[in-house]
């Protein structure tokens, strides 16, 4: 079974992509793993590039410095 298609990481709700873990020592430690480790991978990749992007586009670049009329060097 080849993995649904996915465009971004999907809330914990979603099945198809989520399964629950737990802690088999204390029965009480449960968490989300993806079933598709792979796709995971890739998704969080993505989100990574496009939230760098983002950033980017926020800041600004200072202007240079004008050393001769800064008075300070």
């Amino acid at each position: 079974m080849s993995p649904p298609m996915y465009t971004a990481i999907p809330a914990t709700t979603d099945r198809a992509y989520w399964q629950m873990k737990t802690d088999d020592a204390t029965r009480s430690l449960q968490v989300f793993v993806p079933i598709y480790p792979d796709l995971h991978q890739q998704l969080k990749a993505e989100a990574w590039k496009a939230s760098q992007t983002r950033l980017a586009k926020k800041v600004k670049s200072l202007p240079p410095l004008d050393v001769e009329q800064s008075g300070h060097f």
